[in-house]
């Protein structure tokens, strides 16, 4: 009995395991009354089409190069467009970016990192970003306070 009891333990805290790991990887877009209009892991979001932008950002070392999927391009995909969104990370974090800032600077969530696959250790698993170099400084200097990383959520608004 006590090693059926040791197995399904066992099994329970795998279990516990792989669904922390994929609820931690997944990104939902939701309605402002929290409705979940559609949700992507990595694999699904970058299937939508990557695009890559070379940038320098406070948080890292030298130009950075990342992939990801432009924002516009998820919203269309769960049926939103002309609208902005706060993006919510898993610590909380949470940034407000108008249909004016999307359609304007065309941020991306990334999803990869000079190639690799974001992780949490690194920022990931999906961190909104814009092309940084290519704004006028007192704009980038506004705009880091968008670029969320741990991001989990894009509530429509």
């Amino acid at each position: 009995m006590n090693r059926l009891s040791n197995a399904l333990t066992l099994s329970l805290v795998v279990l516990f395991a792989l669904t922390a790991n994929v609820s931690a990887e997944s990104l939902k877009v939701t309605s402002e009354d929290g409705e979940v209009l559609a949700t992507f892991d990595q694999i699904s979001i970058e299937a939508l089409g990557m695009q890559e932008l070379q940038t320098e950002t406070p948080w890292t070392d030298g130009v950075v190069t990342f992939e990801g999927v432009s924002i516009k391009k998820i919203l269309s995909e769960a049926g939103i467009s002309g609208k902005g969104v706060s993006g919510l990370s898993m610590d909380d974090y949470a940034a407000s970016l108008s249909a004016e800032v999307i359609e304007t600077f065309d941020p991306i969530v990334a999803t990869r990192m000079n190639g690799e696959p974001m992780v949490l250790e690194n920022k990931g698993p999906f961190w909104i970003m814009f092309d940084f170099d290519d704004m006028p400084s007192n704009t980038s200097i506004e705009m880091r306070n968008l670029a969320v990383w741990h991001l989990n959520e894009l509530e429509v608004e």
